[in-house]
């Protein structure tokens, strides 16, 4: 979880979030296949007003970042995705934000 967070806060600074986008959070285990089975994890948190909009560029963006909304808010959980990827989810995230609730 520490590693988790680290991650995190250096994705949301990236992203010029401040230190509450990053957020306690439950995984689900096995993608669904094991109802009911939850794991801790930590996700950057993007409030936006337009969390559907981004969600979508995120999905068929490239590379296809698959995010979750909850309370209106996109959450990245940090649990799915490799170390090694990250400057490619904030990077990913800050283009697809680019044209999100001017049409885009």
């Amino acid at each position: 979880m520490d590693d988790l967070r680290v991650r995190a806060r250096r994705i949301a600074a990236w992203l010029g979030l401040g230190e509450s986008a990053v957020i306690a959070c439950d995984a689900t285990i096995g993608g669904g296949s094991l109802p009911g089975d939850r794991m801790d994890s930590v996700a950057v948190r993007i409030e936006t007003a337009h969390a559907d909009g981004l969600a979508k560029r995120l999905r068929t963006g490239d590379p296809p970042v698959v995010g979750r909304i909850e309370d209106d808010a996109l959450l990245l959980d940090l649990r799915t995705v490799e170390p090694a990827d990250d400057d490619a989810l904030a990077n990913a995230v800050a283009r697809a934000a680019e044209g999100v609730g001017r049409g885009g």
